[in-house]
């Protein structure tokens, strides 16, 4: 469809669109929204130690000592991780090839333009996963870096979870990363690397497993929100001490078949591109343990995928849990081909074309736009589908 420099450009457009949408978005909630877009970046550890805590109590350190808003901190730190996460995702993705199926994967509605249509997800603490990963693929896609990768996990991973412990369900794609670009010499080796590489990381799990936090933690941190920062508790700052169990029975007593029924929708249209991709990608890596090599990449998608079920059952932002595992399948599947471990048909797009019987380039076109820009998914599991947010996004912020 285009050349990879017009894409460039083009892509380039994109992208400073959404920052700016986001910055706009974002500095008008900072000033009193009442979402979880702050609320969650305020949990701290003024009622003791809690779950997500980490950055909270780090941003309320900044506005002590520099003597302003801790709104203000949480939305320039909000601008700049943003930017940096768009920044990863331009120098990953510029050299990306005229192909038609790669172009709906990176433009689909669950991934990037999916932060500005749903406002409540924007610069979520997901953010921080994302720029990990992000970080974690050119790690290992530089020959002369990649030797660092079990330092960078040993040490980013456990202040991650004290930020954002859900990373926890998204570390299978960490390690099929590894394994891509390790290839280990045996089964010995692949397991001792990666207990040690996680092995900080599991005992900051056992320390949030055994964390007793009730009510009277969450009104002693409220109170002092209260007192040094005139913030009261709201959204997610009243979830700390809700049990999994609450959790669940939350989710079980609401849910009805057809929001189940939305969702495999969902995943089916929205997810079929990266599916058809993953089908269509060549082996060229011969791993040094054979049963690596008995195992489509298929396969691995959903085995690094085997924990998702836990957490749609855990939360209610299924919007959420569908763009961050989009975000990691497709990230990891352009990084087999940027690093050579898998090829990809060049006739796959016409394949793909043909599947829909779609020959003509303005029909083509048609198709591509309403796709892209067509539709979302709403943040909670009980929210319908959203509709052209390649045009409401741009009209709310004009108007």
């Amino acid at each position: 469809m285009f050349q990879i420099k017009k894409f460039k450009n083009i892509f380039l457009i994109y992208l400073l669109f959404l920052y700016f949408t986001a910055i706009y978005y974002l500095f008008i909630k900072h000033t009193g929204g009442l979402d979880s877009t702050i609320s969650e970046w305020l949990v701290n550890y003024y009622g003791g130690f809690t779950r997500r805590g980490f950055s909270g109590y780090f941003f309320a350190q900044i506005a002590i000592y520099f003597d302003i808003s801790i709104r203000f901190v949480i939305f320039i730190f909000q601008s700049f991780f943003y930017l940096i996460f768009l920044i990863l995702i331009y120098y990953f993705f510029r050299n990306m090839k005229a192909n038609l199926l790669l172009y709906l994967c990176l433009f689909c509605p669950l991934f990037m333009t999916y932060h500005v249509a749903e406002l409540e997800i924007l610069v979520r603490k997901e953010i921080l996963i994302f720029i990990n990963f992000l970080f974690f693929l050119f790690l290992s896609l530089n020959e002369n870096l990649k030797k660092y990768l079990n330092v960078y996990l040993f040490i980013s991973i456990p202040i991650l979870l004290l930020i954002w412990e859900p990373i926890i369900f998204f570390l299978p794609f960490y390690i099929f990363i590894l394994i891509n670009s390790m290839n280990y010499k045996n089964l010995r080796s692949l397991i001792f690397s990666i207990l040690s590489i996680f092995s900080s990381s599991l005992i900051v799990i056992y320390f949030l497993l055994i964390n007793q936090y009730d009510v009277q933690n969450e009104t002693l941190m409220c109170t002092k929100l209260k007192e040094i920062f005139n913030e009261r508790c709201y959204m997610s700052l009243l979830y700390l001490d809700t049990s999994i169990k609450e959790n669940f029975d939350s989710l079980f007593r609401d849910i009805k078949p057809q929001h189940i029924f939305r969702y495999l929708l969902i995943y089916l249209i929205g997810f079929f591109p990266i599916i058809y991709l993953a089908r269509n990608l060549k082996k060229k890596i011969i791993f040094k343990i054979n049963i690596l090599n008995n195992i489509s990449i298929f396969y691995y998608i959903i085995i690094c995928s085997i924990f998702m079920p836990i957490l749609y059952a855990m939360g209610l932002d299924w919007g959420r849990w569908v763009n961050i595992h989009y975000f990691f399948i497709f990230c990891s599947l352009y990084f087999l081909l940027k690093k050579g471990n898998y090829n990809l048909n060049i006739h796959v797009s016409e394949k793909f074309k043909k599947i829909f019987y779609i020959k003509n380039k303005v029909i083509l076109v048609f198709v591509f736009i309403i796709f892209c820009f067509g539709w979302n998914p709403k943040t909670l599991f009980k929210g319908d589908i959203a509709s052209i947010p390649g045009y409401r996004v741009p009209y709310n912020l004009i108007k």
